[in-house]
């Protein structure tokens, strides 16, 4: 079926650029490219691309930019995990981070302190330097980030 061959084309492109061999110029227009052509029918292939880079082919109405700064200013609180919908993780964050402040007297508050801010941000940076199509560019359903 010409279809899948075109698809398939075009998530080996993605695979790339996701890896970084490519750039995402590189496979936009390799993709623009194998898009024109449509399959055999003269269909374009434009309605099975959405599906490519993420789970849903939809796009998220949250933003990448407000997520990271989430993460950066409010973190150990799982403020941007509670923005995107990891609801799991972010209630891990917010109880450690409660736990941290609560045993701080003891050295061990302080560990976990320390331990939650660097988790949340690393993640900012993920999620801030992320490309289309990488997991820290959704959101929990599966939808794109808005750059």
């Amino acid at each position: 079926m010409a279809e899948s061959s075109e698809v398939a084309k075009i998530k080996e492109y993605k695979g790339l650029l996701d890896e970084g061999i490519i750039s995402q110029e590189e496979f936009e227009e390799k993709k623009q490219a194998i898009m024109a052509h449509g399959d055999q029918k003269g269909n374009s292939v434009s309605s099975i691309i959405n599906e490519v880079p993420t789970a849903t082919g939809k796009l998220s109405t949250k933003s990448k930019i407000a997520a990271g700064l989430f993460g950066l200013f409010f973190g150990a609180f799982g403020v941007h995990n509670f923005y995107l919908g990891y609801k799991n993780k972010a209630i891990l964050q917010l109880v450690l981070t409660i736990v941290g402040f609560l045993t701080i007297i003891i050295a061990i508050g302080a560990v976990i302190l320390i331990g939650v801010e660097i988790w949340a941000f690393i993640e900012s940076i993920m999620i801030l330097t992320s490309r289309k199509g990488s997991q820290w560019h959704l959101d929990a359903m599966g939808n794109e980030l808005l750059d």
